[in-house]
């Protein structure tokens, strides 16, 4: 079950500069307006989920995962950059970074990940949506060296644009082991005219159509349980009704 940081418990989580995952633990922390890096352990055996909803914000990172640990970070943000680096330093450990973003102003965002030992994991899902003249940005590196062996590392980088966006995509792959599956895909364009003509030739009006493509771009990238999902909704469809 989600736990919901009230604001005296966010406030210290926002505060501290290092937190360390002794236990099994799922949270969720909505959080506007902020500029902050943390340092993030997760120790031996330990499983760990972080839901983040976070408006105008730029966020770093720093995650070092322990033998066997699991991480799993949902984050939607409105407005602002996010930055990661994730280093798997036991065997087994398995990070998971689940990131939707809207660039409503320039956005550059990297999620750099280490493969310190053998059998670990790591899969990405970036997915982006610029409007007005915003700039997106996705740098995103994954590195196996030679002693690390019977490794998993995927990305899945898209990014839909709004005309006169601006956007790019760079996805890195460093291997040095050949046994590892590793791979990495890249979009950046418009949603399909097919998915478009399919839900239009429903009834579904023309702006309803990208709004629901949207929606199931963007919050469908997150692992979300469904109460925390409508409060993600909530936040997707009041900035839509404003901005886009």
């Amino acid at each position: 079950m989600n736990k919901i940081l009230m604001n005296n418990e966010k406030n210290l989580f926002l505060e501290q500069e290092k937190i360390e995952f002794s236990k099994n633990d799922t949270l969720f922390v909505e959080i506007d307006h902020i500029h902050k890096e943390l340092f993030l352990v997760v120790l031996e055996n330990v499983c760990v989920t972080l839901n983040l909803l976070v408006h105008d914000a730029d966020f770093s990172f720093h995650i070092k995962l322990g033998k066997n640990s699991h991480f799993t970070i949902n984050h939607f943000l409105i407005g602002g950059c996010f930055h990661i680096d994730a280093s798997l330093e036991g065997e087994y450990a398995n990070f998971s970074c689940n990131y939707s973003v809207i660039a409503d102003k320039d956005s550059r965002n990297t999620i750099q990940i280490y493969h310190h030992q053998n059998h670990t994991v790591s899969h990405l899902k970036n997915h982006g949506f610029s409007v007005q003249k915003s700039s997106l940005v996705f740098d995103v590196s994954s590195t196996i060296p030679k002693e690390s062996s019977k490794c998993i590392s995927h990305q899945d980088n898209e990014i839909i644009e709004q005309q006169n966006s601006l956007s790019q995509i760079n996805p890195n792959l460093y291997i040095e082991n050949y046994d590892v599956d590793a791979s990495h895909s890249a979009y950046v364009g418009e949603f399909k005219e097919n998915e478009l003509f399919y839900l239009m030739s429903r009834g579904i009006s023309f702006e309803d159509a990208k709004y629901l493509l949207l929606k199931a771009f963007l919050l469908g990238n997150l692992c979300l349980e469904p109460d925390i999902k409508e409060k993600y909704e909530k936040k997707l469809t009041d900035f839509l009704s404003k901005e886009v």
